[in-house]
């Protein structure tokens, strides 16, 4: 009984996976990012905490509600075998808002008011094959 059991939660996981249309996987990541808008005198060096990041985008938090199609320089580091590496990446807004409205982070997340008010799934303008080396941990 409890291997067909077993069974349907395989098949129903596969099934579920197969109607997500992201073509790169998700990682849940929790580090601090600096970005700014892209041709903008007026932001430039705001931060941020990511959440969740694939090759194709990663997901925010932060103080700055950014508008959606606003186009980001992105940069955040990590220290990988003793040594200091620093990523860079252009990306744009996918979708933003406050923090509280978006239900389905907030169901998966627990996230800090300390963490940001505001929410942003920026989409990078081309895969970021780098961050394989951020990944792979």
């Amino acid at each position: 009984m409890f291997f067909k059991i077993d069974i349907y939660f395989i098949i129903i996981g596969k099934f579920l996976k197969m109607m997500d249309n992201r073509l790169h996987e998700r990682h849940d990541k929790e580090v601090e990012i600096e970005y700014s808008i892209a041709d903008s005198d007026i932001i430039s060096n705001t931060n941020g905490k990511i959440i969740n990041i694939s090759l194709g985008g990663m997901y925010i938090i932060t103080n700055l509600l950014v508008d959606k199609n606003s186009k980001l320089d992105l940069k955040f580091s990590f220290v990988k075998d003793d040594e200091l590496i620093v990523l860079k990446a252009a990306g744009s807004i996918l979708r933003s808002g406050d923090v509280g409205s978006d239900t389905e982070m907030n169901e998966k997340y627990t996230i800090s008011p300390d963490d940001g008010k505001y929410f942003a799934a920026i989409k990078f303008l081309e895969p970021f094959i780098e961050l394989s080396l951020f990944l792979e941990e």
